[in-house]
Formats: structure tokens, sequence, C-alpha cells
């Protein structure tokens, strides 16, 4: 027997109607929302993948909110969302502060009620799941960067709202969830964990195509503190006066500063034309007869297996000048294979290296065979000096940041690679400072020193060159060149100007020709 309808209660009426006017007075929903100018730039983009980039309590998260309840209600003013039901996926920092004391506080206070199962949040979501279920079939899932990479996969989802930096893993791991469905993402962040692969491979390809006057892949949009019309201004000056000035940049105006840890920090990968430090292709051969005398050729390498194998070809003059010109970058190759390849190019070339040098840990015995990576290159004539290379990464990276200054003689830095060096310029430019990633032991510790041990084959190649090269003088920033290359005969322990490096004999020929032995390994120097 159907129920029949309760009657009219003007009283309750009204009772409810006061409480909703109330609640909009004191705790809007979406029906009030007013984005400020960045809030609603960032909703207007076409992109499908977005980033919000913002200092703290700028409104970045309140408005990633409000785009993900609109596609959960088909509300969306400024584009066309997929019908209901929508699948979505929130991904916070953790459960306890991230998703809990933010973004479902939000979610509870934004979504009007008329769109709660039975107009009631504890009918909506579920504790046990983190899952919000609208009344039109709609959900999102709440997830924390926190959880195990397997518990990211999963079917399809319409959109991923990242709030705060992820780590690349995870941020995969969701954008596969997105591929039936061709769905869209944004992150919104302040960058203060510095998780260099968004400033990499999200950010700074979006500034450099917006500053080419192009349409970036990825949508951007960045605001700072002040951007936030409804934040009272006392409170922010009081808040901001505890930081550092970077810690500042980051927290204001969600800038991208060296607390990222960018290593390198002059280097500009763009032509020396325009104050950068690239040159156009090129060999020491290219300056036509007598090129012998104007430069001396030095080769540099970091070894691996699993990962790859760095060889460079640097040309350097009498003055300090260096050209890295050419590279070799492979891995899961033998030492014989990488022996073969340098070979080839010396011998086509006509180049026979002054000094190869490398890595000092390529010196040590493995408990296998007993034997050196130096000696194992050594029975395929290519031998290394090692000697002299201090342990000390911070010496090479100082000498590489000085070696990336001007030269007032040629108007180009000291130190400037050819085009066609791409993997090195590659890595010299998204070479990262060690770093303690987790924040609570890094606030308890002093930074650490040296170089990010990813993506650092070329530029460790490069340092282990640098530190048995002179120091660049002050003469030297002041136009007036000194004479570099009886230095280096000299550091290298009164070796001649004759060209040495790559044996032709092995080793009854290297003791007739006054080669060297230390410690059993034949170290290539006469």
């Amino acid at each position: 027997m159907p129920r029949k309808p309760e009657p009219f209660d003007p009283s309750e009426y009204f009772r409810k109607l006061s409480e909703g006017m109330r609640q909009q007075v004191h705790a809007p929903n979406l029906y009030r929302y007013k984005p400020h100018a960045k809030q609603e730039e960032f909703h207007r983009l076409p992109q499908k993948e977005r980033l919000f980039v913002a200092g703290n309590r700028s409104g970045k998260s309140l408005a990633s909110v409000v785009e993900g309840i609109w596609y959960l209600t088909g509300t969306h003013p400024y584009r066309e969302t997929p019908p209901a039901p929508v699948r979505g996926r929130v991904v916070g920092v953790d459960f306890l502060n991230g998703i809990d004391k933010i973004l479902l506080p939000l979610y509870k206070q934004w979504l009007p009620q008329e769109y709660l199962i039975d107009g009631i949040w504890e009918k909506s979501y579920s504790r046990e799941r983190h899952v919000l279920t609208l009344n039109n079939g709609s959900f999102v899932e709440f997830m924390s960067q926190d959880q195990d990479l397997d518990k990211f996969a999963g079917t399809s989802r319409h959109f991923v709202h990242f709030d705060e930096e992820c780590p690349k893993l995870i941020f995969d791991e969701c954008l596969m969830r997105l591929v039936d469905t061709d769905g869209d993402w944004w992150i919104s962040e302040t960058p203060v964990a510095g998780m260099e692969w968004i400033f990499d491979e999200l950010y700074e390809p979006a500034t450099e195509a917006m500053a080419r006057g192009e349409v970036p892949k990825v949508g951007l949009v960045e605001a700072a503190m002040s951007d936030n019309t409804y934040l009272p201004l006392q409170a922010k000056d009081r808040l901001l006066a505890m930081f550092s000035d970077e810690e500042r940049l980051m927290r204001e105006k969600g800038q991208y500063t060296t607390v990222t840890g960018q290593l390198f920090k002059a280097y500009r990968d763009r032509p020396t034309s325009e104050g950068g430090h690239v040159i156009p292709e090129w060999t020491p051969r290219d300056d036509g007869p007598g090129w012998e005398s104007k430069w001396r050729i030095y080769l540099t390498g970091d070894h691996g297996f699993n990962a790859p194998t760095a060889w460079l070809w640097v040309a350097g003059d009498r003055h300090g000048n260096l050209r890295v010109f050419h590279e070799w970058y492979q891995k899961e190759t033998t030492v014989q294979d990488h022996a073969a390849e340098l070979h080839r190019y010396n011998t086509e070339m006509g180049f026979t290296p002054y000094l190869i040098t490398g890595d000092p840990a390529m010196g040590q015995r493995t408990a296998v065979t007993g034997d050196s990576i130096v000696a194992e290159y050594s029975r395929h004539g290519i031998e290394i000096q090692t000697r002299g290379i201090t342990r000390d990464k911070m010496v090479g990276i100082n000498k590489f940041n000085q070696y990336l200054r001007d030269n007032p003689v040629t108007n180009m830095p000291f130190l400037t690679f050819t085009e066609d060096a791409t993997n090195t310029r590659r890595e010299v430019k998204g070479a990262k400072q060690a770093r303690i990633v987790n924040k609570l032991v890094a606030a308890r510790k002093n930074a650490p020193e040296g170089i990010r041990e990813k993506d650092d084959h070329t530029p460790d190649a490069i340092r282990y060159l640098l530190t048995i090269l002179p120091d660049l003088s002050y003469d030297d920033f002041k136009g007036k060149p000194t004479e570099k290359w009886f230095e280096v005969a000299g550091m290298l322990g009164g070796v001649s100007e004759t060209h040495i490096g790559i044996a032709r004999p092995r080793q009854s020929n290297q003791l007739a020709g006054g080669w060297r032995e230390v410690g059993n390994e034949w170290m290539g120097m006469e």
C-alpha cells in the first residue's frame, strides 16, 4: 500500500529554509562560490592536463575541489564533462592531514546537499572505503600518497586530482586509469617538497612554451597569496615573517626556487648567442689544418651497466676554454663494446686523446673477478688515469660551476656544449642537489652534499675531468688569460706535451715507451 505523503508543515519548511540560509552565510556551498581571478583562470583552461602552482592559502585546493564537484554533478560552467555516473579520484599527501583535515571538509562544505544520498553526508561518504557517492551514481575516491603503489591500480576514472606534489610512480599509475575514458587530470601544489620531475616535465615546458607565445600541452596557472582577496593581510604578513627569503618565495608566491635543488644554476640551455652554453655542432677538426696546436683532446667517462655508461670527448685550449663536442651514452653494454666504440671514433676522426680519465671507483677490484674496470678497459687498449681525482664530489661540482661562468675574452662561457650532445645537456640541466626526501628527517639534519644519484652520468664524467684541471684564476675572469696546458702537465706529474691516452701497444711496448706501472694497473701516463 503506497505511503501517504506527509502533510505540509509550514513551520518545518521555514525552519529548514532558515538553517540553509545560515549555512550559506557561515559555510557557503557551490552556489555561492565566487572564484578570484586566478581560480577562474584555472577553471577556464582548455587543456585536459592542468597545473595550478600557487602559494599557501591562495585558494588552489578550493578551486580544485570545486572543479571535481563540477565534474561529479555535471555542472561545469566552462567545459563539457562526461555524463553521470562520473568516476573520480583525489590523491592527497596523507589521510590524517591531507584528506581528513583539508579535502574532505572542503567537499562536505561545497557540495550541495541535494546531490547527497537522501541529502545526508553520512549516507554518501564511506569512511571504510574513502569513497564519496552522489545520488546520480557519480563517485570520487580519496587516496593517499603513503599507500602501496598497487592500490592505485584498478578500473578507469574520468578525472584525477593530485592535491600537492605527487611522486612520479603514483602519478604514472593514476594516468593509466584515464586511458579508457580519455580523462582529465590536474595538480594543485605549493612547491615545498621539491618534486623535481614536476618542474622538469610539466612546469618548465609549459613556461617555455608560453614564453614563445605557444599554447602549452599542460595548462599552467601560477598564483600568489595576494591573489586570494579573501585572505586577511595581517595574517599573511605574520605567517610569512617566520620564513627565509627562498622559503617565502615558495610559500607566498608558489615559486620554484633553488630549494628545489638545481645543482648547476648558472647553466643556460640555449645558444651562446642568446647568453647560453650551447654551440653549433663542431669538432676540433673543423678549425682546419693546425687544429692540434690549438686544441687538446680529453676523454672522460662514467661507467655503468644497468645505468648508462657515458664517455665524453672534450676539447680544451691553452686558456681554459672547454668544449664538450661528442658523447657515447649506452647502458647494458660490455667494456669490450665501449672500448671498440672509443677506438672507432678516435680512428675515424684522427684523435689521440691527451688524457683519458674517469670515475676513481673504476680502479677498485671486484670480489668476483679480482680485477677492476680500469684493468678491463686496459685489456682492450683504453688506458684510464684516475689518480689525483678526489672522492669529494663538491670539489668537482664547485669547479663545474666555476667553468660555467663567462670568459670576458671570448664573451662565451669557459665550458660549452655542442647542440648534438643531447644527453649531456639534458643531465646537466636536470642535475639536482642531493637531498633528504623525508621532510621530518631533513628538518633534523644538515643538507647532504653532492649530486643526486639519478641521471648524473655525464655531469659526473665532466667533474672527474675538471677535478684534475687547473682552477680558473682571478686574471682569467678579468680578461687576462693564463697558460693552462703546462699546469695540467704539472698536476699529472710532469707529463710532456706529447699526446697520450689510448694505448696502442700492450705491456712490453708500454715499458719500452716509458709507461709507468702504478699499483699493478697501467695508468696510461708517459
